[in-house]
């Protein structure tokens, strides 16, 4: 939890800021983004987007932030405001303010009396497989994780790693630490040597819903969502907090960026690099992805001159 003596440590090491209402600040008790849904949290707004997420937050109790993304009443909130909220938000992340909280405290795994365990396999003592469920040969997954009932993970996965995620911090280039776990639904197929990065925050997941699959090699980055029914072909990545719709497909080798929403029933074509949001029903391709049927008109057409 904070104290004053962490606010003494941040002015040694980041110089001067400008705090309002540091009681706020000081009764934070983890970090997450500005769309969290648990209480008593410090996130970042590094525009004035994710300010405006933040105030109207009612989790959110701290706010820090670069000066060109404040605006509006923020009289509720405590607001760092520092042309260098970043690395200050991500320093205090990494000194993992909830450690001293009951948020943790660590929870023991079940798995099913039904489920298959391989003896090749690594499970964590924070994981809950299950009933029918199956984890093949040399897997590892590393707590929290909770996988549901009749899933298949396949030989090699890798569930619960920590994600690639690194900022500046004080002139040294620095790993962000990941304390949240993964969620699978039920009925999932996780393919041989996919890996699913854990959650950044603590007591958030990356989440894995009913029926999806995901293919050989794919990556799943840390806070992404993939609803339900939908299908990852192999080699596909999805970066880190991108959320894909229900019953999309992605095809093999394609990457959706960070952050970016998929709507749901749409279709990524094989190889495809998404930088944009992609709305419900579309088909898209290429690299940048745009809309497939014009650009698959636009080959034909070359290919008959």
């Amino acid at each position: 939890m904070m104290n004053k003596d962490i606010i003494i440590g941040l002015e040694t090491a980041f110089g001067e800021f400008k705090l309002t209402n540091p009681e706020q600040f000081l009764n934070c008790r983890r970090t997450a983004f500005s769309w969290t849904k648990l209480p008593t949290t410090l996130c970042l707004a590094a525009n004035k987007k994710y300010f405006r997420q933040a105030v109207k937050n009612i989790n959110i109790n701290a706010i820090a932030a670069l000066p060109d993304a404040v605006q509006g009443d923020h009289a509720e909130k405590a607001c760092l405001i520092s042309d260098q909220a970043a690395e200050i938000f991500y320093y205090l992340h990494n000194l993992a303010i909830h450690a001293d909280s009951a948020l943790a405290d660590p929870e023991t795994g079940v798995i099913s009396d039904s489920a298959v365990v391989a003896d090749s396999a690594i499970i964590g003592p924070e994981v809950t497989i299950g009933a029918g469920s199956q984890v093949l040969d040399g897997c590892i997954i590393s707590g929290p994780v909770s996988i549901g009932d009749n899933v298949i993970v396949a030989e090699g996965c890798r569930i619960g790693t920590q994600g690639f995620f690194s900022k500046r911090i004080q002139g040294q280039q620095v790993h962000i630490r990941h304390y949240g776990g993964v969620s699978i639904g039920d009925d999932c197929y996780i393919h041989a040597g996919a890996n699913i990065a854990r959650s950044a925050n603590v007591q958030e997941n990356t989440i894995v819903e009913d029926r999806v699959h995901i293919g050989i090699s794919c990556l799943v980055g840390h806070d992404c969502i993939i609803q339900a029914e939908s299908r990852i072909a192999t080699g596909a990545m999805i970066c880190g907090r991108a959320k894909i719709g229900r019953n999309v497909w992605v095809g093999a080798s394609a990457v959706v960026s960070n952050a970016l929403l998929v709507g749901e029933s749409a279709n990524i074509q094989i190889g495809s690099i998404v930088i944009d949001n992609v709305p419900d029903g579309a088909n898209i391709s290429g690299n940048f992805a745009t809309a497939h049927g014009p650009r698959l008109r636009q080959h034909v057409m070359r290919s008959r001159q």
